[in-house]
């Protein structure tokens, strides 16, 4: 903790100027880390008012900021200011977190027992660089089943926390169905559909039911069902981006696609082009992620089940979005993981 605070107390004292990588990526760098403590302010300030969907944003940030410290404090190359400011983002945002913890219970208690294991602590995943093929990409077929059953999701994720009842008893965690990898592992997917296919594998990862599923797997890993989810998602944010930006009402799902690929490690997600481009996406005033008109993506149980987000939208102070800003949140701190990791 001492070192921690001094830490802190360095970082007000000695200027980023001077002491940040002279290659091309110091401005994105500082651009990152600008825009990833603008919007850590504006979550700090509001804590009470963010949801379940959006702290689950916040702690995967927070598992790729613990990262990025991880590697600044093993390279020389790695500034002592630009660790000060990590570490002081990281800091503030366990705090934020915490407090906010109490309050999103509050606001809904069954949904927030159900994924309460989502949302405790950082998700520290493990990174292994990965990059596409150009002819692995071009291989797939985009599928056209976009509907996602939000009960079945809700459920079979709730099996691998421990948190699914059934007649009226609570199912041990790693509760592992056929029905549930069969749903997970279904082709022709697209859209929140595919990303909650590979959500679903990342939880499993976090909770340690690996083995568990894998046994429903039979000669394919779940490494090979991950690659194969995020060859499709990307072929997708491809698309999504081929007239040189993305629509506003895609925004929500290209940061979903980013962050979830991209904290396994695939790097093709990581173009400086995109980084680029979302670094311009929140709000100048706020700092955090707004619709700039209404959508019925944020209306109605019936139209939110078929235009599904990780989990939930809640609008919070100014007309912020709650998940789509801690979308955002979880991707800027996956670029300064990454940009550490390559200065």
């Amino acid at each position: 903790m001492i070192t921690k605070l001094l830490i802190i107390i360095l970082h007000v004292c000695i200027p980023l100027v001077g002491t940040t990588p002279s290659t091309g990526d110091q401005s994105l760098f500082e651009r990152s880390l600008d825009a990833t403590e603008g919007l850590l302010e504006f979550f700090s300030a509001d804590y009470s008012s963010i949801n379940v969907d959006g702290l689950f944003g916040l702690r995967v940030g927070e598992g790729q900021l613990l990262d990025a410290i991880d590697v600044c404090e093993k390279k020389p190359t790695c500034p002592f200011s630009i660790l000060s400011r990590l570490t002081a983002l990281a800091v503030k945002l366990g705090t934020t977190c915490e407090r906010a913890l109490p309050y999103v219970e509050q606001a809904d208690p069954a949904y927030y027992e159900r994924f309460m294991q989502t949302i405790d602590a950082p998700y520290r995943l493990p990174y292994r660089v990965t990059t596409l093929s150009d002819d692995e990409v071009e291989s797939v077929t985009i599928g056209k089943n976009s509907l996602y059953d939000e009960d079945k999701g809700d459920a079979c994720y709730a099996r691998l926390l421990g948190t699914y009842e059934e007649g009226g008893c609570r199912i041990g965690k790693c509760n592992v169905t056929k029905n549930c990898v069969d749903m997970m592992t279904s082709k022709g997917t697209s859209r929140y559909v595919t990303t909650h296919q590979l959500l679903y594998f990342i939880v499993m990862e976090t909770v340690k039911c690996r083995e568990k599923v894998e046994e429903f797997l039979g000669d394919k890993g779940v490494a090979s069902f991950q690659k194969d989810l995020c060859t499709n998602i990307y072929k997708e944010a491809l698309e999504a981006t081929s007239g040189g930006k993305v629509m506003e009402s895609e925004k929500d799902l290209f940061l979903e696609r980013v962050l979830l690929c991209g904290t396994l490690g695939y790097e093709d997600f990581l173009k400086e082009d995109w980084i680029k481009m979302t670094l311009q996406w929140p709000d100048s005033r706020t700092g955090c992620f707004k619709p700039r008109y209404h959508s019925s993506i944020f209306t109605g149980r019936s139209e939110r089940s078929n235009m599904r987000k990780l989990l939930r939208e809640k609008t919070m102070k100014d007309g912020c979005l709650s998940h789509t800003s801690g979308l955002g949140f979880g991707t800027f701190c996956l670029y300064l993981h990454h940009l550490t990791m390559n200065i």
